[in-house]
């Protein structure tokens, strides 16, 4: 006769609350890839902390419209279980899909870059249809071609900035709505006010190492407990991305505006020293996008005779013709002379990389471009 024996299935042991479970990408836009190494109990603190300072409430409903495999994503489905609420996700982001779903689902928050969100408010069936909205968050990747406030008035959309990273998590700051938050003035600036009670914020002078003052900029550094275990099998990486107190050194130029609020302006390697200078070179482009026939610009800098110079690439409006010369007087006359651009070139598009939270321009790629051109004029 057959005997059967049935044994219970063993148990696997217990992980440890602080064992690396979960991987993100970097995206490679200005230096090479890394793995950044996560452990389970940061990323669960993470939600909770989410769930508490973006205030989910039991009628809360969450929309995702970044790939859960990315840290922006991940972080806005984390807050929603967290909390117990739902999180409403298409396979693939879609801006009429996803507008139809704000109105479907009565979405209460999401966060996404502002070319997202641009494209859900203009796909918007009517004037009510995002009545339920309490918080829309926006990161903003690439230049915003259209008007994102204009587009949330009249849509009646709370929006604020956000700030995050793979190495921080996403959301681990939101730029305030209330005074008791931190300045309300920044509130449509990325960066924000870091969402754990006890974490700092600092800029530090890149060229003398010094901490700055608030409203000066520097490279952001950060110190919050959802930082990550490391870079995978890269400790040389890992050692040189904190300070010796425990900052998370960003990458990113910006400037405090309180020691837990701040206010992102571009990635350090993006910035521009120009006679001296540490520049923004937003503040360029945005003379550039105001001048005729200019529908985006991206600035970046270039070497010129042993010497850092502005570049300027643009994008054109339909129908329209280049005009470096008169592009030029018109930046001379509303800027100082280093900032003017000492070329212009216009594009069919800007070259650019996708990751899991949205299409990022090639800077880099564009540097190149631009001593080319340099080059070849001189």
């Amino acid at each position: 006769a057959m005997t059967c024996c049935w044994r219970a299935p063993q148990q696997p042991p217990a992980a440890a609350p602080n064992a690396g479970v979960l991987c993100f990408t970097t995206s490679g836009t200005t230096s090479k890839p890394k793995f950044v190494l996560h452990d389970q109990r940061t990323l669960l603190a993470h939600g909770d902390a989410i769930a508490r300072a973006y205030g989910y409430s039991d009628d809360a409903c969450v929309l995702a419209s970044a790939p859960f495999c990315g840290a922006f994503g991940f972080a806005t489905l984390a807050g929603g279980l967290a909390a117990g609420v739902p999180v409403a996700c298409e396979p693939v982001f879609d801006a009429a899909g996803a507008a139809r779903a704000v109105k479907r689902h009565r979405v209460t928050h999401t966060y996404a870059n502002n070319e997202a969100l641009v494209g859900m408010m203009q796909a918007a069936a009517g004037p009510d249809d995002f009545s339920s909205a309490r918080l829309f968050g926006f990161a903003s990747f690439t230049p915003a071609l259209d008007n994102l406030l204009d587009l949330a008035r009249d849509a009646r959309v709370p929006l604020t900035g956000l700030y995050g990273s793979s190495e921080l998590i996403a959301l681990v700051a939101a730029q305030p709505r209330t005074p008791a938050e931190g300045d309300t003035a920044a509130r449509y600036l990325p960066g924000g006010t870091l969402i754990y009670p006890e974490p700092a914020a600092r800029a530090r002078d890149p060229a003398t190492g010094q901490i700055l003052p608030h409203g000066e900029s520097g490279e952001i550094e950060i110190l919050s407990p959802s930082l990550m275990l490391g870079y995978l099998d890269n400790p040389e990486a890992t050692a040189a991305a904190c300070t010796e107190d425990g900052y998370f050194k960003t990458g990113d130029l910006g400037y405090t505006l309180s020691p837990r609020q701040f206010v992102f302006q571009t990635r350090m390697g993006d910035s521009l020293r120009l006679a001296g200078f540490l520049v923004n070179p937003v503040e360029i482009e945005q003379v550039v996008e105001s001048l005729p026939g200019v529908r985006a610009c991206q600035v970046v800098g270039a070497m010129k005779q042993g010497k850092t110079v502005p570049y300027a690439f643009v994008l054109l409006h339909d129908g329209a013709q280049p005009d470096p010369a008169g592009w030029t007087a018109a930046c001379k006359a509303a800027m100082a002379g280093f900032k003017v651009p000492a070329g212009f070139s216009a594009l069919q598009a800007f070259p650019s990389v996708e990751s899991a939270n949205s299409v990022k321009i090639q800077k880099h790629r564009l540097r190149e471009m631009a001593e080319a051109m340099l080059a070849a004029s001189s």
